[in-house]
């Protein structure tokens, strides 16, 4: 498995000595995971991984908030989904995407909105694009038509 270099004293000694230097410093801890350490004291977990033979940097997070612990375990998740082929990024940008698009499905649901991809929606769109075609009571007219008798069934 992964050698494990780092250890807490070994963190908090180059955080200390960070501002003596004026560059980033990298402290690697073997398996791919590495700290990077500004000179303004800020540290970053990065793991290096390479898929279909294409170098990656996945973050892990920033110490103290993520300690050496949970940074390890991170990388271990992220390696097993390496082993199973899954890009660990990309895993975690769709389920970024899912909690958006909850979160709006939420937001719309609560306001009473149409929700995404739905006729309605759509319809809306159409008639917002339109309505410097048409004069205001045509439109007025279609909408409420389309309210009245479309939407309610189709949505």
């Amino acid at each position: 498995m992964a050698s494990n270099i780092l250890n807490d004293k070994s963190i908090r000694a180059a955080l200390k000595t960070a501002g003596d230097l004026a560059k980033v410093q990298t402290l690697s801890d073997g398996a791919g995971l590495s700290l990077l350490v500004q000179p303004s004291g800020a540290a970053w977990w990065r793991l290096r991984y390479s898929l279909a033979g294409k170098e990656n940097r996945l973050s892990l997070g920033t110490y103290p908030a993520v300690s050496l612990a949970q940074a390890r375990a991170r990388r271990d998740e992220a390696r097993a989904l390496l082993t199973d082929g899954i890009d660990p990024s990309d895993k975690r940008k769709a389920a970024k995407a899912a909690r958006f698009d909850a979160e709006v499905i939420a937001t719309k649901l609560a306001t009473g909105e149409p929700l995404p991809g739905t006729f309605e929606a759509v319809a809306r769109q159409w008639l917002a694009v339109r309505r410097t075609e048409w004069s205001t009571t045509y439109h007025d007219k279609l909408l409420a038509r389309l309210v009245r008798d479309v939407f309610g069934p189709l949505g």
